[in-house]
């Protein structure tokens, strides 16, 4: 077998001739043939500080040949007990426990069972229905599948473990109800009421949303959107789930996304930036009265859910790790005022390239529209992701929207070299494919 053909990774089938990658530094990683990549999405959203951070290496090893593993079901563990407080104290009072688990995937089956099991203890077992947005993410496990909202991801998979209800994300540049913003009043709310109404609030046991969708293209809410949400929620007796996955750990330059619209569900999910990548690690933030519906002596009460390597105690040092590293180095800070000058420079780009649309900034979360100048149409060019690969930049390409997601480490000089790269190929791929103005 050549080229690592053993190795399945999630695109083994569509990159037949992959690159073997041998080291990573900072905003780049090399290939065994020496090639350079810029990589303009930190790893897979990931690596939030860069590559190669000696704080982790170290403090990792020590915790290594102190505590290298405990079983969390009887003992619990410093790591996992200051991540956990650490995690919560960043929230209003309310949020007070954390279930750790080894990815987002996880987390996300997690939230799902504990809003679950939390209408069971307080005898509504009728809520056992989901509602999410379409065009959302929540992992690839069949549970997170069933509330995603991308039907290619799930045509193989029907059915699905539930029956999931989807409603309308704001995703205003391109409306899904072909309604414009001014005119709208907000439809797409309009249909989540109708299909609680449909199904039955007694039926449904959480909304799990994406405050700041990631896959979806990084859709950015109004916070009025929100605000309407939580308070239907509310008034329909569902619990909401907030996937900061992807928005949390100072992604859009506070530590979730959700601080900067002031409003809260009931679960938090986060996973990806927690540990810059270097260890598995993501999980559930809950308040005070989800967790106390299980503190009961009934067993078929109790919260009987867990997984081997969850609050796993080397992981939960790379959490501290994150954390202390975001608050010595005002990562928040930094994250935002990059995000406004890479927001600047694609607006200048803009002016240059006929076919760049909406440009959608918060924080390092950064999406490109591609649209045709005639119709405004969205522009899904094939293949460009790959041939910016082989110029050496990394990007995710979500259709018509490229997306950026790099660094909080990134310099001027590399949000310039990235821009570079990314006008000559979309004007390089648009002749190629015969596109026209």
């Amino acid at each position: 077998m050549k080229n690592g053909a053993g190795f399945w990774t999630s695109e083994t089938q569509m990159y037949y001739d992959r690159n073997k990658i041998v080291r990573a530094e900072g905003c780049y990683l090399w290939d065994e043939n020496g090639k350079q990549y810029l990589d303009g999405i930190s790893g897979m959203w990931n690596v939030f500080l860069g590559h190669g951070r000696k704080e982790f290496a170290e403090a990792l090893s020590a915790q290594t040949l102190q505590l290298d593993y405990m079983p969390n079901m009887r003992f619990y563990h410093g790591q996992g007990e200051r991540l956990a407080d650490r995690l919560t104290n960043l929230l209003p009072e309310k949020f007070s426990h954390v279930y750790f688990t080894s990815g987002g995937a996880e987390a996300v089956e997690t939230s799902l069972k504990i809003a679950r099991q939390y209408w069971y203890n307080r005898n509504f077992g009728n809520k056992t229905k989901y509602i999410s947005l379409y065009e959302s993410y929540h992992g690839t496990t069949l549970g997170a599948m069933s509330v995603s909202g991308d039907p290619w991801d799930r045509i193989p998979f029907n059915p699905l473990l539930y029956n999931g209800i989807h409603t309308y994300p704001q995703y205003c540049y391109k409306c899904k109800l072909g309604l414009s913003k001014e005119h709208c009043h907000f439809a797409c709310l309009k249909d989540l009421e109708y299909q609680i109404d449909f199904y039955g609030a007694e039926n449904i046991a959480a909304f799990i949303l994406e405050p700041v969708m990631g896959v979806g293209g990084v859709i950015i809410p109004d916070k009025e959107y929100l605000e309407r949400i939580v308070h239907l929620c509310r008034e329909k007796e569902i619990l909401l789930i907030f996937d900061e996955i992807t928005s949390g750990i100072g992604r859009t330059g506070t530590y979730f996304a959700c601080m900067q619209y002031e409003i809260y569900p009931d679960i938090i999910l986060f996973g990806k930036g927690i540990s810059n990548g270097i260890q598995p690690l993501a999980g559930a933030i809950v308040k005070d009265k989800i967790f106390d519906i299980f503190c009961t002596e009934k067993i078929e009460e109790q919260f009987r859910h867990g997984f081997t390597n969850s609050g796993h105690p080397v992981c939960c040092t790379a959490g501290n790790i994150m954390l202390d590293i975001m608050k010595s180095e005002d990562i928040n800070r930094t994250c935002s005022e990059k995000g406004l000058l890479f927001k600047k420079k694609i607006e200048d780009l803009k002016k240059e390239v006929d076919f760049i649309g909406e440009i959608r900034v918060i924080g390092l979360m950064i999406a490109i529209e591609l649209v045709c100048p005639r119709t405004s149409e969205g522009l899904n060019i094939p293949g460009l992701d790959f041939y910016l690969k082989q110029q050496g930049l990394l990007v995710s390409q979500l259709c018509q929207v490229v997306c950026l997601m790099p660094s909080v480490i990134i310099s001027e000089d590399q949000m310039d070299d990235m821009l570079r790269i990314l006008k000559t190929a979309i004007k390089t791929n648009i002749e190629k494919a015969g596109f026209s103005k």
